[in-house]
């Protein structure tokens, strides 16, 4: 951000609908929290009522009001274990990144979700549940991003989204754009024609760092827009042109970071995987009037009186969130990490299903220790 902008003006602050106008985008909802599991013993939501509200004698309360659910581990639960790394993973070497993300090739098989037959410009899907919402409203974020960068940056306006039909060959096919909110920074990853790139009249290499060249878009003009890119990754900051170099350089040594991964952050990862849609917040989350567990905006076309059922199963011990929405046969499914301050913390299964995923075919919940994912599938 510019250093003459507020804190009320950060990133990590903003409402989708007011970051989008702080980018030049255009306006949607924000960013939010998330949830635990149950006290079945067997992960899944067989306690709940006819309409997905907790039965009774479903165990403990969340937020230390008394003895831990008895969850099971996500292996004994989880049928959608994911079996890859997913892109966005390097992105959260910073465990306080907000990073958003947005898979172009697996949307496309997620027909209520797919982006092109959207008629809204830029498109955001709509979705009526926490699970669907956060994932797929925030994950596509990053496609509002990439269009008013391409406003920009010329050589940024030859790169084409995977899946786009057109006779020219791009610069760049675009299959997954990563959006750290926290740094301004949207990446690129996909086949970029690298000799076409640097090439390309618009643009010059002014040197290297952390293994990307570096380089400046519109070199002659008064500002310019500094890019970094590394085999079929391209980065590039938007916001304020002041601080671009500087938001850039923090985002490289993200990447570059040695150190070794947050362990919390590490389990929402591993569980959650890759998807169609991603929205993370890391295990670093700041009070913000409420403690560390304050969720934030509600999302897009969340009724608000199911945001207020998430929030007060969520209470204030909430750490960190990853949502993520991906293809599934015959529909969807989302798999949804929460990491609390204690085991004590968690909800039951059937508090988090009830106020997450209402609707959805089945769900399993899994569980370590203070960490909790459920994995909701819609047919």
């Amino acid at each position: 951000m510019s250093e003459d902008a507020s804190d009320d003006a950060t990133p990590d602050r903003l409402g989708r609908r007011r970051f989008l106008v702080a980018t030049g985008g255009v306006s949607l909802a924000g960013l939010g929290g998330c949830l635990g599991d149950d006290g079945s013993g067997d992960g899944n939501q067989d306690d709940a009522g006819p309409d997905g509200d907790p039965a009774d004698g479903n165990g403990s309360s969340p937020n230390g009001n008394g003895d831990p659910p008895d969850h099971q581990s996500p292996e004994e639960t989880l049928e959608t274990l994911p079996e890859t790394a997913p892109v966005y993973r390097p992105y959260l070497s910073d465990p306080d990144q907000v990073v958003m993300h947005v898979d172009f090739a697996r949307e496309r098989n997620v027909p209520a979700f797919d982006l092109s037959t959207v008629e809204e410009q830029p498109p955001f899907p709509e979705s009526d549940t926490i699970a669907e919402s956060f994932a797929a409203n925030n994950g596509a974020l990053p496609l509002a991003v990439l269009g008013t960068v391409q406003i920009v940056v010329p050589v940024v306006q030859q790169f084409l989204n995977v899946g786009a039909e057109t006779d020219e060959e791009p610069l760049m096919w675009v299959e997954t754009a990563t959006l750290v909110q926290s740094g301004e920074v949207v990446g690129l990853s996909g086949d970029l024609d690298e000799a076409a790139f640097t090439a390309h009249e618009t643009i010059e290499q002014v040197g290297s760092q952390h293994g990307f060249r570096l380089y400046e878009s519109d070199p002659e003009n008064i500002q310019t827009t500094p890019l970094a890119v590394r085999e079929d990754t391209v980065l590039v900051p938007f916001g304020n042109q002041e601080t671009s170099r500087e938001r850039l350089d923090g985002v490289l040594e993200t990447l570059a970071a040695e150190t070794p991964f947050d362990a919390d952050v590490d389990w929402l990862v591993e569980y959650c995987g890759p998807g169609a849609f991603v929205d993370a917040t890391g295990v670093s989350l700041q009070p913000t009037g409420d403690g560390p567990g304050d969720p934030g905006d509600p999302p897009f076309a969340i009724d608000p009186a199911d945001y207020d059922q998430y929030v007060d199963i969520l209470g204030s011990a909430l750490r960190g969130r990853l949502f993520v929405l991906d293809e599934h046969e015959a529909g969807h499914v989302t798999r949804s990490g929460f990491v609390f301050e204690s085991a004590a913390d968690l909800p039951t299964a059937a508090e988090i299903t009830s106020a997450i995923a209402p609707g959805a075919t089945r769900t399993n919940v899994g569980a370590t220790d203070n960490r909790l994912v459920v994995e909701a599938f819609w047919e």
